[in-house]
């Protein structure tokens, strides 16, 4: 049903919950005044409203127009051209269809609209006003119209949702503050054309005046993981700031468009991206700064040095500049055939290049051009090559040498290293040989071989396990008939694969798998496809991103490797060196950093040789620690500290000051502690080199009332100092050094060499074992262990050991090998004794031939029953019970226990006269006299427990008490 209502106030008429305006009488036009809760929450406007036989045409929306319940809007079919805060706090308006006629979107049009998650912009939008969707907090996604011009200041500011935008390519201007706190924002792309203007943004930067932070840029608390620039950039201008930037870090890719020619300095305050992707161009591109980043495509000429992890380089790059990729870490590059120059140094110092092709269309490598790539050990240089200049292969030792030409390119000196001329292997054509063997340089080579045609090849690994989504690069090996010969490797080799659904093979040999499933990859020469390698590949489920097996949890990482990840681990954790799941084998490198939070029931850990490091407070939680196992590795493992930082509670000045800046200069000292310190590990085998990352640094501190500059000079102690639990340390024969002994460091501001003791502070060491003969660099053991604890070298070397600074001071040196006592024991429960008396204790100690044999003694109750260090208990005369501890000396732990029992005892008492045998008591030791040689004699407790069987005619009873003697059939009663 259609209702009207007649305006008393503030309105001219009202339509369905909609209130109305007459804007021009004659024109027959009007503006919605204010949507009411009665229209509803989800409201369509028409192009006209109709009111009293007349209709009118809307085309205007006033301000805070809505209802607060309003969530759906569509006036798509409204003739407005402008709007300006009409929707202003509508927070529960979730989305809106804005008229197609409209080319302003206002001030505060949609300021505060909490609710709002999408929107689309007509397309002849060209101006946003200022605060227009500030505080839009839910929206996630906003598209501009391509014939956007301006986006004034505070535009979308603290739309905190906003997952990415797109500025289109014909805005003028960005407004201050326009995306601030836009901190969900992860994709920006500043769109452009070939007739796009330069776009003028603000930057972040700091008062001349004030040092105080000033937010002035469009982008501030919003740092993108992408952006995208397709067009010239500028900065306003801001005579008030100082330092400038546009994004306070620099994103994870950075992709700069084909309609650039620069980009403005100081984009980034921090930090460089990881990808950079220069897009395909036959302009050059100015950079205003050299890059460091992971992985890079080059797609056009560019003045600055960029040092990369990985690259791809487009056929339009034509000449790489001076050091451009210098320093950079990839092992293996691809140059297209447009390059025609290469710079002075263009890949100096990239020491992980392992082989290099040189391009039919570059004539010259010039000097430098690959000194110090230490790992480059393959070259081929293609027919055109016309020179190569002096010291262009300096420090670099070349194994193969591939020359394609019939005549020798010109060699300027020490172009190649004697090693290189001494060991390489130079192939060339077979025709070609005398023409080297006469050129100068060339014919220093001692191994010139010629190239032979290719007779077969084959693939490597011949069987593949990959898990979907991962990938593989396949090797080729090329067989030759000629032994004297080098293939030929004058064709493109063509790859396929039996499966393409299952497993794709690019024309690299690169395997991408796609979905699980067995198939077959073939690779020929394009010249010969009788000569065919192949390799069977199956492709298993993805592996998640964390799996456990065996009660361990590993995190996945590339290249078929994981990390021990956090879990609930208790008891012994014997850490793998690989781990299969789902039929692949992953190689264990490394240990999360949390990996052990909260895991403080962990008794014993055994970390294996393909763990490389430790990281900073890796430990902290473990508190139970008892045992740690090293076990041997092919390099050195680098272990972190306790990173709280302990600092002196004093200042030192510098002495003797000579200039200002000294007079004006504290120092503070400091230290952290090892990572292992305060742990209760009793037991540690190293079986590997352990080495600290650091020794000393130098920190900046906070300045002080008398010093305006403050320095923290830190020692960082080794892994193992403090370790006041520690029994039993077992090193390894492959073991060389245990962290370094000597550090130059400054302490109270004075030039200082520190030694460290590895094992300082651990004065409870019983047991060193070492089973290398030749005394490894880093002991450094506590006086107190250097006298009492016993070194063993099983391996010999006793020699060695006397003679080191370190071994040489232990007491006690033996060449023999550690044998470890197993247990202890007593051979009752308990003794009965009486007041004021002393006995003897025998354990039993098995083996019998344990390397040591000293224990200690303790009593529960000194005052009843107290022990000596060599095991004779004494009653005092109370009477009652304690329990006496014996406990081994030799690093192991063992011990036993005998409950000792104090009371008034009677002494011995008369033995039968009528038995064919005579027993008498003799300081607790039994002598029986008539017995048969062959005659069995048990004695029994009153429990009527076996105490002893013997055929000995005397018996040592160690323990007061009423005993029973058989004898054969005859049985007599004793008290001791």
């Amino acid at each position: 049903m259609l209702w009207v209502s007649i305006s008393a106030s503030g309105y001219d008429f009202e339509v369905e919950g909609i209130q109305y305006n007459i804007i021009s009488i004659g024109d027959r036009t009007c503006s919605v005044e204010k949507i009411t809760v009665e229209a509803g929450e989800r409201v369509k406007i028409q192009e006209y409203v109709s009111y009293n036989n007349a209709s009118f045409s809307i085309i205007q929306f006033e301000s805070n127009c809505t209802s607060s319940t309003l969530k759906d809007l569509d006036i798509e079919d409204c003739n407005v051209s402008q709007i300006v805060g009409a929707f202003t706090g509508a927070i529960n308006l979730e989305s809106v269809k804005l008229p197609v006629s409209l080319s302003t979107i206002g001030a505060n049009t949609f300021s505060n609209c909490k609710s709002l998650k999408y929107i689309t912009i007509p397309n002849g939008v060209t101006t946003i006003g200022h605060d227009a969707f500030l505080g839009c907090t839910s929206l996630i996604n906003c598209l501009l119209p391509s014939n956007l011009k301006t986006i004034d200041y505070n535009a979308f500011k603290n739309c905190e949702a906003l997952q990415s935008i797109s500025i289109p390519p014909y805005v003028e201007s960005i407004g201050n503050f326009c995306f601030e706190s836009c901190k969900s924002l992860s994709d920006l792309v500043f769109e452009g054309n070939s007739d796009s203007p330069t776009i003028e943004i603000p930057q972040i930067g700091y008062y001349y005046s004030d040092p105080s932070y000033y937010n002035i840029g469009a982008f501030t608390y919003c740092n993108p993981s992408s952006i995208e620039i397709n067009r010239a950039i500028t900065y306003k201008p801001n005579g008030n700031i100082a330092v400038k930037f546009a994004f306070e870090k620099a994103p994870k890719t950075l992709k700069i468009g084909s309609v650039p020619t620069s980009i403005p300095e100081y984009l980034f305050r921090t930090g460089t991206p990881t990808d950079l992707i220069i897009s395909d161009r036959t302009n050059p591109l100015e950079l205003p700064q050299s890059y460091d980043v992971e992985n890079l495509y080059l797609g056009g000429n560019v003045n600055k040095t960029i040092k990369t992890t990985s690259v791809q380089i487009s056929d339009l790059v034509t000449a790489l500049p001076t050091s451009f990729f210098e320093g950079s870490r990839f092992s293996h590059i691809t140059l297209p055939s447009s390059i025609e120059s290469i710079g002075d140094a263009c890949f100096s110092n990239c020491t992980n290049l392992e082989n290099i092709e040189i391009p039919t269309s570059l004539k010259v490598i010039p000097q430098f051009a690959f000194s110090n790539c230490n790992n480059l050990k393959s070259l081929v240089l293609n027919e055109d090559l016309d020179a190569i200049q002096e010291k262009a292969f300096e420090g670099v030792d070349l194994d193969i040498i591939e020359c394609r030409s019939m005549t020798p390119a010109r060699i300027g000196e020490a172009a190649f290293t004697n090693k290189t001329y001494l060991n390489a292997t130079l192939i060339v054509k077979k025709d070609a040989i005398d023409n080297y063997k006469n050129a100068e340089y060339w014919r220093n080579f001692f191994n010139i071989k010629y190239f032979t045609p290719v007779t077969g090849l084959s693939i490597e690994p011949k069987d593949v396990l990959l898990e979907v989504g991962n990938s593989l690069s396949l090797n080729v090996e090329y067989l030759i008939d000629d032994p004297d010969g080098y293939p030929l490797v004058d064709f493109e080799l063509i790859w396929s694969s039996g499966s393409p659904e299952i497993v794709l093979v690019n024309d690299k040999g690169v395997l991408e798998a796609s979905m699980p499933g067995k198939t077959i990859v073939q690779a020929y020469p394009s010249n010969n496809a009788s000569i065919v390698g192949q390799c069977s590949v199956k492709v298993i489920p993805e592996i998640p991103n964390y799996f456990e097996v065996l009660g361990i949890r590993y995190h996945k990482l590339n290249n078929l490797q994981v990390e021990v990840a956090h879990n609930v681990y208790s008891g012994d954790l014997l850490i793998p060196e690989s781990v299969t799941y789902s039929d692949m084998m992953f190689s264990v490198i490394g240990i999360e950093d949390d990996a052990f939070n909260g895991c403080s029931n962990l008794n014993s850990i055994q970390i294996p040789g393909s763990i490389q490091q430790l990281a900073n407070d890796l430990f902290s939680d473990i508190d139970k620690l008892q045992k740690l196992v090293f076990e041997s590795g092919n390099a050195p493992l680098i272990v972190g500290y306790n990173s709280k930082l302990n600092l002196s509670s004093s200042i030192t000045p510098f002495p003797n000051p000579s200039d200002v800046d000294e007079r004006r200069t504290g120092f503070r000292n400091g230290y952290y502690d090892g990572l292992f310190y305060g742990l209760p590990i009793e037991h540690l085998v190293i079986n590997r080199d352990i080495e600290l990352p650091k020794y000393y640094e130098r920190t900046m501190g906070t300045p002080t009332s008398s010093y305006s500059t403050v320095y923290n000079d830190i020692v960082y102690y080794p892994p193992f100092y403090g370790l006041t639990n520690l029994k039993s340390l077992e090193i390894g024969d492959n073991v060389s050094a245990i962290c370094k002994n000597q550090i130059e460091a400054v302490v109270n501001a004075v030039p200082t060499t520190m030694e460290y003791t590895n094992f300082g502070k651990c004065d409870n060491i019983e047991v060193v074992i070492s089973n290398n003969p030749n005394a490894p660099i880093g002991g450094g053991f506590s006086q107190a262990a250097y006298e009492s604890a016993y070194l063993f070298l099983p391996n010999g070397g006793a020699d060695s050991y006397k003679s080191d600074d370190y071994w040489k001071n232990f007491a006690h040196i033996g060449e023999s090998a550690f044998v470890p006592i197993e247990s202890i024991s007593f051979e009752s429960d308990e003794v009965t004794m009486d007041i004021n008396d002393s006995k003897l204790l025998h354990p039993l100690i098995y083996p019998s031939d344990a390397s040591i044999k000293t224990l200690k003694w303790s009593s529960s109750k000194p005052s009843i029953v107290n022990v000596s260090e060599d095991g004779v208990i004494t009653t005092s005369s109370q009477v009652g019970e304690a329990i006496i501890t014996v406990s081994a000396c030799d690093g192991t732990g063992m011990s036993s226990s005998i409950k000792v029992i104090v009371q008034n005892s009677s002494g011995i008492s008369d033995v039968s006269a009528d038995s064919r045998f005579d027993i008498s008591v003799e300081n607790g030791r039994l002598y029986i006299h008539g017995k048969h040689d062959t005659d069995t004699v048990s004695i029994y407790n009153v429990q009527g427990q076996l105490v002893i069987s013997t055929y000995d005619n005397e018996i040592e009873l160690s323990t007061k008490g009423i005993y029973i003697i058989k004898v054969g059939s005859i049985c007599e009663k004793i008290i001791l």
